[in-house]
This record gives C-alpha cells, sequence and structure tokens, in this order.
C-alpha cells in the first residue's frame, strides 16, 4: 500500500520538477530579452543624442 502512494509522490514530484525546469527556462529567456531591449534602447538613444 506504501509502495502505491510512495510512486504517486515520486510521480508527482518528478512532474513538479518539469514545470520548474520549464518556468526557469522561460525566465532566463525573458531576462535576456529584457537585456537586450535595453542595450537596443541606450544605443538609440546615444545614436540620437550625438546626431542632435
Amino acid at each position: 500500500m506504501e509502495d502505491k502512494y510512495q510512486k504517486i509522490i515520486d510521480d508527482e514530484n518528478k512532474r513538479l520538477n518539469e514545470r520548474i525546469a520549464k518556468i526557469e527556462r522561460d525566465h532566463k529567456r525573458v531576462i535576456r530579452r529584457i537585456y537586450i531591449s535595453a542595450i537596443i534602447i541606450i544605443v538609440v538613444t546615444i545614436y540620437f543624442c550625438l546626431i542632435a
């Protein structure tokens, strides 16, 4: 009986770990996009300041 419950718990832990890994990958992707966007904004701002 305990083996049955342990298997259910293990399956649930595995599923949750997969979801956490997916969220972490998405988080890293979003952070990377934010950094790239910030760099582009800074470069464009500096470019227009030098022209004006």
